[in-house]
């Protein structure tokens, strides 16, 4: 069944979260990537992951249904991603949830991980994940697609946005993505106000001295063929996270969870029965 919260972060700014699966499950707290919203991740939901788990998707600020704050300060300071990511913790009393962080939301997982405990989590997804941004170091493990579509993605023209957005879901991933999909993905990426593009993208970090900090179970996942971030920052995790399981995806690109979402469901599955049943830290 699904509930809709309301959740007030840090700063005021209102957060539309969605939670499905029985409230007293071990929660999983799912983050979405750039442009998109808590229907990224509608293939994981229905199934068994919803009857085991309590699955929890919020639309990030600016993003979806949440609110979307003008100052670009919204979305530049690392201490309001963390607080938002606290107070979602705090409202829907999540214990010990695994948190998992597709794409541009890896920034905000990190940010966490530097301002709040990471002992409030009970352990850690990074899913073609971004921990730098804005730096030399960060280009050498990006790919081409944000950097020949970003000029769309910032338009305020609405053809040339669309045209951009519509260009970006097509190299996406490395197989077709279904109409259906094609479509609402179309939609919620077009909500997202071209100023909030632009502020997201002003963000410099790099987040390895926290990475190299992580203590509790982590997973790992990238698609060999991510067109986005390079298969090298997956393993540059890795090699952070000695103890991290890393989960390579053959012929796949930037949403494994949405090519191989049978293959996906049941590792998240079974990591999610790792972080809850063994040991919460790793030392």
């Amino acid at each position: 069944m699904l509930k809709v919260h309301n959740v007030t972060s840090t700063d005021g700014t209102r957060l539309h979260v969605e939670e499905r699966g029985p409230i007293d499950a071990p929660p999983i707290l799912m983050l979405h990537g750039f442009g998109q919203c808590a229907l990224s991740w509608k293939h994981q939901f229905g199934g068994s992951l919803e009857q085991r788990y309590r699955l929890i998707t919020p639309d990030l600020r600016g993003h979806g249904r949440s609110d979307k704050p003008r100052a670009p300060g919204s979305y530049t300071d690392g201490r309001l991603w963390s607080g938002d990511i606290g107070a979602i913790l705090n409202q829907l009393e999540l214990v010990s949830p695994i948190l998992l962080a597709w794409s541009y939301s890896g920034l905000a997982a990190c940010d966490f991980l530097r301002h709040d405990d990471q002992s409030k989590l009970g352990g850690l997804g990074l899913v073609s994940a971004r921990s730098k941004i804005g730096t030399a170091t960060a280009d050498t493990m990006a790919g081409h697609l944000f950097h020949d579509l970003l000029p769309g993605f910032l338009a305020e023209d609405a053809e040339t946005r669309i045209a951009g957005i519509e260009a970006f879901l097509k190299s996406l991933t490395h197989h077709d993505i279904p109409a259906d999909d094609y479509y609402e993905m179309v939609g919620y990426n077009a909500v997202m106000p071209a100023y909030v593009c632009r502020a997201l993208l002003e963000r410099s970090l790099d987040n390895d001295d926290v990475l190299a900090n992580v203590n509790i179970p982590t997973w790992i996942v990238h698609g060999d063929k991510d067109p986005s971030l390079l298969i090298s920052l997956a393993e540059h995790h890795a090699s952070l996270i000695p103890h991290a399981r890393l989960s390579i995806y053959r012929d796949v690109g930037h949403a494994p969870f949405l090519e191989q979402m049978e293959r996906f469901n049941n590792e998240l599955h079974a990591f999610a029965k790792q972080c809850h049943h063994g040991a919460n830290h790793v030392h």
